[in-house]
C-alpha cells in the first residue's frame, strides 16, 4: 500500500491542488530519463534469452513445419550469438538491444505455431471444476485445522487454570 498525505492551509481549495499535482506527474513520467544498462543486467537477460531459445517451445517450433515461425526462430538465435558478440565487444547496449529483439523474434515464432485448435484442446469447464474443488477441499482444511486449534487453546486455557488454582 501507498499513498500520499497533502497538507494545505486553511482556505486551499483541494482540487486545484490535485490538478497541480496531477500536473507534477505527467511532466515527471514524460521526463523520464532512460535506464543506464548495465554489464550485469545484460548477462543475466543473455542468459536467460539462451534458455528461451533452446526450450521445449523452441524445439516445438523447430517441429512444427511452419516456415515462418523456424525462421524466426533462427534470427532470434542469431540475434542471441551477436548479443554475445557485442557484450564482449564492450557495446552493452547494443547487446540489450539484440537480446531484447531475439527475445521479441521467439515470442512470436511460439505464437505463430499456437493455433485455435491448440487453444480449443483445453478444456475449461474441466479446469474450473477441478479448481473449485480443489478450494472447497482447501476450505474445508481450514475449517477443521481452525476448530483444532481453537479446542487446543480452551485446552491450554483449562490446564493453565489447574496450574494457578494449584499454586495458590
Amino acid at each position: 500500500m501507498g499513498g500520499k498525505i497533502y497538507v494545505l492551509n486553511k482556505g486551499d481549495d483541494i482540487a486545484k491542488v490535485k490538478l497541480a499535482q496531477a500536473g507534477r506527474f505527467r511532466q515527471r513520467k514524460s521526463a523520464k530519463p532512460a535506464m543506464a544498462v548495465t554489464e550485469g543486467a545484460v548477462k543475466q537477460k543473455l542468459g536467460y534469452a539462451q534458455m528461451v531459445t533452446t526450450s521445449s517451445s523452441a524445439k516445438r517450433v523447430e517441429e512444427s513445419g511452419n516456415a515462418e515461425a523456424i525462421g524466426m526462430l533462427n534470427d532470434a538465435r542469431k540475434q542471441v550469438e551477436s548479443a554475445k558478440a557485442s557484450l564482449a565487444g564492450g557495446k552493452v547496449e547494443e547487446a540489450m538491444n539484440q537480446v531484447n529483439e531475439g527475445l521479441r523474434l521467439m515470442t512470436a515464432a511460439s505464437r505463430a505455431i499456437t493455433t485455435e485448435s491448440d487453444m480449443a484442446a483445453v478444456n475449461h469447464k474441466a479446469k474450473y471444476d477441478e479448481l473449485v474443488n480443489s478450494l472447497h477441499t482447501y476450505d474445508g482444511s481450514y475449517k477443521r485445522n481452525v476448530e483444532r486449534a481453537a479446542k487446543t487453546k480452551q485446552r491450554s486455557r483449562a490446564s493453565s487454570t489447574k496450574l494457578n488454582i494449584i499454586a495458590l
